[in-house]
């Protein structure tokens, strides 16, 4: 009997019937069983056992694999499991930190203070200095009558006098955060020695 196998997911058999051949198509799975044709009423067997059979072992092999499979995954997670509660049982490594004495802090906020201390007189020195820049640059502009003077240094003077004024306003909030570093540094340790 001639027969055709067809289908990727459902596999079925296609054939005629062996007395009124009349097209017939079966699944795969009904392969040596027998069936009344729908058509004469005679009793056939559904041929392509051996594709079945062959089939059949393919799908066990692909299932056993898929088991295997599966079993190693869930090994894995057991064993991951398992070692992160024993992990997770045994107690925090910390690291140890020097214990710095009390006097040796002490004496570098005190050093590090006198340094911010006198980087904040520098700052307010320089933001004085250039305050006073600031001044004799526009003075120079307002007490100048001559014309000539006022073309060439006139816009320059005010430009370079502004300049001047705002950098001495940032040297000096630079010194006050200065000394206010160092106070908060003093008064966190108590008071000086």
């Amino acid at each position: 009997m001639e027969y055709v196998i067809s289908g990727t997911t459902k596999r079925r058999v296609e054939f005629a019937c062996p007395n009124c051949r009349s097209p017939l198509e079966c699944p795969l799975s009904d392969a040596g069983q027998q069936f009344p044709c729908p058509t004469c009423a005679a009793i056939f067997t559904v041929p392509g056992g051996k594709e079945y059979a062959d089939y059949k072992s393919i799908e066990m092999q692909r299932e056993k694999a898929q088991s295997v499979r599966r079993e190693r995954e869930s090994q894995a997670r057991r064993k991951a499991v398992e070692e992160l509660t024993e992990l997770e049982s045994q107690p925090a490594i910390r690291p140890s930190i020097p214990k710095i004495p009390a006097s040796r802090r002490y004496d570098s906020i005190t050093t590090g203070s006198a340094m911010l201390s006198l980087v904040g007189g520098a700052m307010g020195i320089l933001a004085s200095l250039s305050a006073v820049g600031g001044v004799i640059c526009i003075a120079r502009f307002v007490v100048s009558k001559d014309d000539s003077f006022f073309i060439a240094i006139g816009g320059e003077a005010i430009a370079t006098a502004l300049v001047l004024l705002i950098i001495s306003l940032l040297l000096k909030m630079v010194a006050s955060v200065a000394i206010a570093i160092r106070d908060i540094a003093i008064n966190s340790f108590g008071e000086e020695p």
